[in-house]
């Protein structure tokens, strides 16, 4: 095993030497570190990549054309690199090249002159826009994630998908996601006789948000929940209708009724993920929809389908991730409510942790 881990360590250019004391930094700073130089590295290599290409007439690979940077971050979180050395560019460069795809013939840097490439060409763009990000009241059609404004629509689900992954930091990955639910108890409704009760309910509609406001929320939600995923499960599989537009996966679908798959020892976890904008309460609420109350119910016995809900998704500082019970589990069913007519849900979460 000694052998075999020296061998690993040499082939990715780190020293070997397994008895020699270190002077690197705890592995959750080393982490970020090498994380965050992905964020100004994979934006200009987008550019050399796209005037590259345009110049030698060849193919774009498709990871750039989705949200490069997310696929780059995974990768790397994925390949334990980061937890070893801090990493130079030219081990950067690679990490890019493998995460997400690299042109073929084009020379692995992230220096226009060797590529042939002049200011002229870098500057000159064809294609729709990725998406953009301004300054507050840019206009309604948009949101804010951690203290950046953002475009919504369809056309823009990249650049949000690639800013909510520079958002993913060590304390949200770090959290256990283990939560005990308190039983629930209806709450009286005013008008309806007695008190109107304390407890706050935050709710996982977002009525006071136009329709491609609560896509975009709901696509940060699924891009943090994956990153937490991959850090807790060695195989995750991204499989909602965001991933058919981010990744190009013909075979994801907002009809499987759950958000990710992931492999775990002899069967495979289905995740549906739900995202509030707001922090927790005492009380938190989400709807399923049709396809979901059916891969649920179809999954009520095991354990396999989980409902992921991130609370605060927007706001990186108090963004929070609880793993809840199928509601049509037995252990569901004593903890989740059924609201109105059953697709919507209540369950009271009596404490997280921020870390394991």
């Amino acid at each position: 095993m000694r052998a075999r881990t020296q061998a690993w360590l040499r082939s990715h250019g780190a020293d070997d030497d397994l008895g020699r004391t270190t002077d690197l930094p705890p592995v959750d700073r080393l982490r970020e570190l090498n994380t965050a130089a992905l964020d100004p590295l994979v934006p200009a290599l987008a550019r050399l990549v796209s005037a590259w290409c345009r110049q030698d007439g060849a193919l774009v690979p498709t990871g750039w054309q989705g949200a490069p940077l997310l696929e780059a971050r995974t990768f790397l979180d994925g390949s334990g690199l980061s937890d070893l050395i801090v990493l130079s560019e030219g081990q950067l460069l690679d990490v890019v090249r493998r995460g997400v795809g690299w042109p073929t013939g084009m020379p692995l840097t992230a220096d226009a002159g060797p590529l042939g490439l002049t200011s002229a060409d870098l500057a000159c763009r064809t294609g729709p826009a990725q998406g953009t990000v301004g300054s507050r009241g840019a206009g309604p059609a948009t949101i804010v994630i951690g203290e950046k404004e953002i475009a919504v629509g369809r056309d823009h689900f990249s650049a949000i998908a690639d800013l909510a992954s520079r958002t993913v930091d060590e304390s949200f990955l770090a959290q256990s996601g283990k939560v005990r639910l308190d039983t629930v108890v209806p709450v009286s409704q005013p008008g309806r006789g007695g008190s109107s009760g304390t407890s706050r309910v935050v709710v996982a509609r977002l009525h006071q948000v136009s329709e491609d406001q609560r896509s975009a929320i709901g696509l940060v939600g699924e891009v943090v929940a994956r990153a937490w995923l991959q850090r807790h499960y060695p195989e995750v599989r991204w499989r909602s209708g965001y991933a058919a537009v981010i990744n190009g996966d013909r075979e994801a679908s907002d009809g499987l009724g759950y958000d990710f798959e992931v492999a775990w020892r002899d069967t495979t976890r289905l995740y549906e993920v739900k995202a509030l904008s707001e922090p927790g309460g005492s009380r938190v609420e989400f709807e399923l929809g049709p396809s979901e109350v059916d891969a649920a119910r179809t999954h009520a016995r095991g354990g396999r389908y989980r409902i992921l809900l991130i609370t605060a998704t927007l706001d990186p500082e108090h963004r929070q991730v609880f793993e809840l019970p199928n509601p049509f589990s037995a252990a569901g069913r004593e903890r989740c409510r059924i609201v109105g007519k059953g697709l919507r849900y209540q369950c009271s979460p009596m404490r997280n942790s921020r870390r394991p």
